[in-house]
């Protein structure tokens, strides 16, 4: 393989990772800005899957660009080795897609969860509930608590 082959496709494939990298991460913000209630932590949850994904994608492309699939190194080389990078490219994002998707799942029965824990114990309209007040003052003194009555 002739180092003009080795260098387009690593070209090709570099500017192809970074194209797709900027997508996943520019959406990825706002996929996640709908759960997520400070838009600073979307974006850096958003920039971690990204960057994730460069990585790997990077690495792929330097695999896919080094090894020797046939004799000829023209341009039906080049052709072969950009079709597996975007099929391979496309198996990325996917894999990226679903990693955004269960971070979002995640944030929102983190939510969930705690909107369930406020109404429990503070009950629909605000009002504490389910303990009572000796209980709440032992608690918060270290003591046990002694019923009244």
């Amino acid at each position: 393989m002739g180092d003009a082959v080795y260098l387009v496709v690593l070209f090709l494939g570099a500017v192809l990772v970074l194209i797709d990298g900027q997508l996943i991460f520019r959406a990825g913000v706002g996929y996640l800005g709908e759960v997520y209630r400070n838009p600073k932590r979307a974006r850096q949850v958003a920039g971690m899957v990204a960057v994730l994904f460069h990585m790997v994608m990077f690495g792929v492309v330097a695999l896919v660009a080094s090894v020797a699939f046939s004799p000829d190194a023209g341009v039906r080389s080049v052709l072969a080795r950009l079709g597996i990078l975007l099929l391979l490219t496309a198996g990325g994002h996917a894999l990226t897609m679903t990693i955004l998707s269960r971070v979002r799942d995640q944030q929102l029965g983190t939510e969930a969860a705690e909107a369930q824990l406020g109404r429990t114990e503070h009950g629909p309209a605000g009002h504490h509930t389910g303990r009572d007040t000796g209980d709440d003052a032992a608690r918060d003194s270290g003591g046990t608590a002694v019923p009244n009555g």
